[in-house]
């Protein structure tokens, strides 16, 4: 008697734990979705950090994440498709490295370019995927600018304007409109 008990207390634990285990992989899956989608919203919010946001801005900066989640998704698919899985590979390795490097912005985008090694006609597809999710992240940002104050829009980074050909960059023109002008002196006679 002592044996059966004892074997159906096994068995039953087994099947807990199996159950456990079970709800544990789910569980994971579901992270792993969540984390995805929660790395595309914490980007664009990023850009918000400096604003203190009330609980019902919150809310509603939420909202509009969650409205624009389907086309963003899509949007990143329509990224993805562009690439095989080995120039995915690439770019992700590729933009680790630059990571690591301590690369950013422009000089980012050009070193992973490059690691990608696409024909041009390739990147210029996988350039104007990009413009989706970038339309779409647009959209939800002004959205969210729409939520806050005067006083939080004061507090929002401003763009920091690029080197080169930028505005302001460059050789000075000169004063006047450009032309030569041609200036008589009259100096006194000293003979």
């Amino acid at each position: 008697m002592l044996k059966i008990r004892l074997t159906s207390c096994v068995a039953l634990m087994l099947c807990f734990a199996t159950v456990a285990v079970a709800q544990d992989d789910a569980k994971k899956g579901k992270d792993k979705k969540a984390k995805a989608a929660g790395s595309a919203n914490a980007y664009i919010m990023r850009a918000f950090k400096s604003v203190e946001m009330t609980d019902e801005q919150k809310k509603k900066a939420e909202a509009i994440l969650a409205k624009y989640d389907g086309e963003m998704k899509d949007a990143r698919k329509a990224v993805a498709s562009v690439l095989s899985k080995e120039e995915n590979k690439a770019k992700n390795d590729a933009r680790k490295e630059a990571s690591k490097a301590g690369l950013k912005g422009k000089e980012m985008t050009e070193a992973v370019e490059k690691a990608m090694g696409l024909s041009e006609e390739k990147m210029a597809k996988y350039r104007e995927a990009l413009k989706k999710p970038a339309a779409v992240g647009e959209k939800i940002k002004g959205e969210i600018m729409a939520l806050l104050t005067d006083d939080q829009k004061a507090k929002m980074p401003q763009p920091k304007k690029g080197k080169g050909k930028g505005k302001g960059k460059g050789k000075k023109k000169p004063a006047g409109d450009g032309k030569l002008q041609t200036v008589s002196l009259k100096l006194p006679n000293m003979t």
